[in-house]
């Protein structure tokens, strides 16, 4: 689903944000990948999810070189993926509803297809009752739901939660770990990055902790590399 091959990702000065990443994640599995600030989480997202390239080495996801991508496939290949952000990134001026509904409109897609397949999202992600509510009207928790049921709306076959209870209680951080959970048991490849190692240690999942760019180990294997 998944494959890292020897990735380096060095920014101009130089940073050197991943260094010689050699990973793979199967198809419907469930990893966090854990590390301080600065340690290549977000980079090591960016590069699943196609908004940037790395240096060198090979990055393959759902059967797409990453590096190869051009024009005409990067749109089919981003469908694939499904992004959920720290800071919820809702359009403010428009409902619960019309934010998980935005992507299918840009597709163009009938107006029936669109309220069946929001309504089955908000269904999931239990907020059917506040469907005609705007986000300023939801708690944290409910923002972070409604960022959730936009990133499905595709029915991608990756889910990439960046930080996604970084500012969330520790009661409404488990509802959305339960319900990420939920999704991943439904057949979708799920990563996480956290700083929460505790939330980690509860869910008895796959960790990949990163620092400096380097992996430095993995649960899968208990693999440890000086980095």
């Amino acid at each position: 689903m998944i494959q890292f091959s020897h990735v380096y990702k060095t920014y101009a000065g130089p940073i050197h944000a991943l260094s010689n990443l050699d990973f793979k994640v199967e198809k419907g599995e469930s990893v966090f990948f854990t590390g301080p600030s600065g340690a290549g989480k977000t980079t090591l997202f960016r590069l699943v999810s196609g908004f940037d390239r790395c240096s060198s080495g090979k990055v393959s996801v759902a059967g797409f070189d990453v590096e190869k991508l051009g024009e005409n496939n990067v749109s089919n290949f981003r469908r694939n993926i499904g992004v959920v952000f720290q800071d919820f990134r809702l359009l403010r001026d428009r409902t619960v509803f019309e934010n998980v509904a935005l992507p299918l409109e840009i597709k163009n897609q009938k107006p029936s297809f669109i309220r069946q397949k929001v309504n089955e999202l908000l269904d999931t992600v239990s907020l059917t009752f506040k469907r005609d509510q705007y986000p300023e009207q939801l708690s944290g928790g409910e923002q972070q739901r409604v960022a959730i049921a936009r990133a499905l709306v595709h029915q991608p076959s990756v889910l990439i939660a960046d930080e996604p209870t970084g500012n969330l209680d520790p009661n409404l951080s488990m509802e959305i770990m339960d319900l990420l959970d939920k999704v991943n048991a439904q057949g979708t490849t799920v990563l996480v990055a956290t700083h929460d190692i505790e939330l980690v240690e509860k869910r008895k999942r796959r960790i990949v902790q990163i620092r400096n760019g380097t992996i430095v180990k993995d649960s899968k294997n208990d693999v440890i590399s000086v980095g």
